[in-house]
């Protein structure tokens, strides 16, 4: 069957008319103000949908579904070839809609998973700012103070000593996770990213990347000879800190790596009260 891929606007979700097979409200309420939106169309009208959500340097998909009496026919296949072609890096999770039907699609085209994430949100909002400050005030400022006793300190990347740069390059790979390079993270900022040191040595950092109003924390990572010891944390603590004071920053996203168990237990032990889960889901990376 030939069928026509369109991408359109997430705001013009509500003109289609899609109500025998969509759940306009549902997904208009769901979906981030950034997503990418295909739909399918067959025989003139709507035969399916593929929405895209930016979680940092990656893509999501985020809802998936084809009309009934399209289904078999390669309209869901389209779909999944529109949007590798927008980025090879698409993550799926576990709970959206149309999942076990989008897992079977991309099993059926080639592709395997490769890698599990969880995805982590917060929003600016009144109740956030305060629970960052009592955070700050309670633990933070005197873990932040007492690390810089002992002689560790912390700079935004694009200020560093080019030596600590090149010190970090040497680590990689060797103190640090080969994964969590972060000269690989896509238009990373180095402006909201933070390397922390001891004695000049580069002990762990923070790679953030920034999209509009929208902060993606994308990797934290620490020395194998640090982990543990605050060193994540104090990076972590920067960036937060710095959060309450830019008004600029509305929402922060972040996704945490199968095996990076520094951030894990700063996420899950440290900032549960702040960070709230998306969907609580599983997500896996496709090549």
């Amino acid at each position: 069957m030939n069928c026509e891929i369109v991408r359109i606007r997430r705001e013009d979700i509500g003109k289609l008319d899609a109500a025998s097979f969509l759940d306009i409200e549902r997904i208009e309420k769901e979906l981030l103000s950034d997503t990418v939106v295909y739909i399918a169309f067959a025989e003139g009208e709507p035969a399916g949908i593929i929405t895209l959500e930016h979680v940092g340097a990656i893509y999501r998909t985020s809802y998936f579904f084809v009309a009934e009496k399209f289904r078999k026919k390669g309209v869901g296949n389209a779909l999944m070839k529109a949007v590798r072609s927008y980025d090879p890096k698409i993550y799926i999770n576990d709970d959206m809609g149309g999942y076990e039907t989008m897992l079977s699609a991309f099993s059926h085209m080639g592709f395997d998973l490769i890698r599990e994430e969880n995805i982590y949100s917060f929003e600016r909002t009144e109740e956030t700012i305060e629970v960052c400050m009592d955070m700050m005030n309670s633990k933070g400022l005197q873990l932040m103070d007492m690390l810089r006793r002992h002689g560790y300190g912390i700079c935004r990347m694009k200020t560093a000593d080019s030596g600590i740069i090149e010190r970090l390059g040497e680590e990689i790979g060797d103190g640090y996770d080969e994964s969590m390079n972060p000269f690989n993270v896509k238009d990373i900022d180095m402006d909201w990213s933070y390397i922390v040191v001891k004695d000049g040595f580069p002990v762990a950092f923070i790679v953030c990347v920034t999209k509009d109003d929208i902060l993606y924390i994308e990797q934290l990572c620490a020395h194998d000879e640090y982990k543990r010891q605050g060193a994540a944390m104090l990076a972590m603590l920067t960036v937060i800190e710095r959060l309450m004071m830019d008004r600029n920053v509305l929402h922060v996203r972040t996704a945490v790596r199968k095996g990076n168990n520094e951030m894990t237990h700063i996420v899950d032990e440290k900032l549960k009260n702040l960070i709230r889960q998306v969907r609580q889901a599983k997500v896996y990376a496709l090549k």
